[in-house]
């Protein structure tokens, strides 16, 4: 906090106190102690919009921070108005075809997607209620989701102002490459999605080398892509080239290792390759142990995604410890209302149910409902319809039959509005 404290003598409200606060604060986010982050970002916002003019770029910088935060947090709604108005005012400073305004594009592309993010990833932890392959998730999610279109077309015009601006093999335009060729993965436009991870692979690789970081994190991608295709040796494949790069630019206990080793465990997890699952899944928490402490929020999610291993092979003991230390982890970081939170509470209420242990398995059912509700609405028909079937199946489990039939019912005319809604669109 050195800087801090010589940054203060220059003033309460001194652009170079909001710089350092700023600083500090995005640490904090990277090291993913995101109380720590947002009282020094939010503070330095508000000493940038004191000391200088409300069009200023620092202050869009400032709102991207915050914003990114907010993302993490699942505040999505709070984010996007702070992306939207960072926009304007790079728009403004620097016109309508600079890198700058990319970058704000991208940020609220990202945000749209994880508005929307798919259930084949699923990420908050939902089981579907009707066994739909992978693929018909993905499709039936995507179709007709504004939001999606939205992102395509913010990651487009990014795309397009940077090979403008930047030339066609700048390392940027690989990146923009990347976050489009994402999204298709989502959308299932695998093709699409090959040719634009193959272009961003050539670029980096050319700026780079071949056994640089940020190849390592192409690479990752194509293996993200066969594996959403069952591709699974080349996927393996992929992804051992990716963290055999970063074991040595970085170290074998590097934090930035987490998501591929986590990418491989998953793979053999859906393999039912016990053993080697199991040891990617412990190898990456402890990594994320000793980088960031017990606490961190980031660990949550391994720590779900090897409790469900646990569950699925009849451990209970150990998926039951699992998925507690995940959700006590995920409340304490982000509240006791965030959407992250309500699948791991549906894991828990799963596990429990499955065991015959219905009473218990109500409340975290019951709850996690309440999140989707609160979080996407009373109507939305993807979090909170699997949540009222879910919750559904447990109540006739328990001979609650009428309870049980009134959320069916109304599950049923949540998807009868939005299948009368889709197609009112398509005509």
């Amino acid at each position: 906090m050195l800087a801090v404290k010589e940054a203060q003598k220059m003033g309460q409200y001194d652009p170079i106190l909001a710089t350092s606060l700023n600083n500090i604060g995005m640490l904090y986010f990277y090291l993913s102690k995101y109380k720590q982050a947002e009282p020094l970002l939010k503070q330095a916002l508000a000493i940038d919009e004191k000391s200088l003019t409300s069009e200023n770029p620092n202050i869009a910088c400032d709102l991207n921070n915050i914003g990114e935060l907010y993302v993490k947090q699942g505040k999505y709604v709070e984010a996007e108005t702070l992306f939207n108005r960072a926009l304007a005012i790079d728009e403004k400073a620097f016109g309508l075809n600079d890198p700058t305004v990319a970058r704000d594009l991208n940020n609220l592309g990202d945000l749209y997607v994880k508005q929307v993010s798919s259930i084949n990833e699923n990420p908050f932890g939902l089981n579907n209620a009707n066994g739909n392959t992978r693929l018909n998730k993905c499709k039936k999610l995507y179709e007709s989701l504004n939001k999606i279109r939205q992102a395509e077309s913010l990651f487009r015009q990014a795309l397009a102002i940077n090979e403008k601006a930047l030339s066609l093999n700048n390392p940027t335009v690989a990146t923009n490459l990347n976050n489009l060729g994402e999204l298709y993965v989502k959308q299932c436009k695998y093709v699409e999605a090959e040719s634009l991870f193959n272009r961003a692979l050539a670029i980096d690789k050319k700026a780079f080398g071949s056994n640089n970081p940020t190849v390592a994190r192409d690479l990752n991608n194509l293996g993200l892509l066969y594996d959403n295709q069952d591709k699974y040796k080349q996927a393996e494949s992929l992804y051992k080239q990716a963290i055999a790069i970063d074991e040595k630019a970085f170290g074998s206990d590097n934090p930035i290792l987490d998501g591929f080793l986590n990418n491989l465990a998953l793979l053999y997890d859906r393999q039912d390759k016990y053993k080697q699952a199991e040891s990617l899944y412990k190898r990456a928490i402890a990594i994320d142990e000793k980088a960031f402490g017990f606490d961190n929020p980031d660990l949550a999610g391994r720590l779900n995604s090897l409790g469900s291993l646990y569950d699925r092979h009849d451990k209970f003991k150990q998926a039951e410890s699992l998925y507690k230390r995940a959700i006590a982890i995920d409340e304490k970081a982000f509240g006791s209302d965030n959407p992250v939170l309500a699948g791991y509470l549906s894991s828990l209420g799963d596990l429990y149910s499955r065991h015959g242990n219905y009473s218990e398995a109500e409340p975290f059912y019951k709850r996690a409902l309440a999140i989707y509700e609160k979080t996407f609405g009373p109507d939305n028909p993807s979090y909170v319809v699997i949540g009222l079937k879910n919750y559904a199946r447990l109540l006739r489990k328990l001979n609650k039959v009428s309870e049980a039939e009134s959320l069916e019912t109304r599950a049923n005319k949540i998807l009868d509005q939005f299948q009368q809604n889709k197609n009112t669109k398509l005509l």
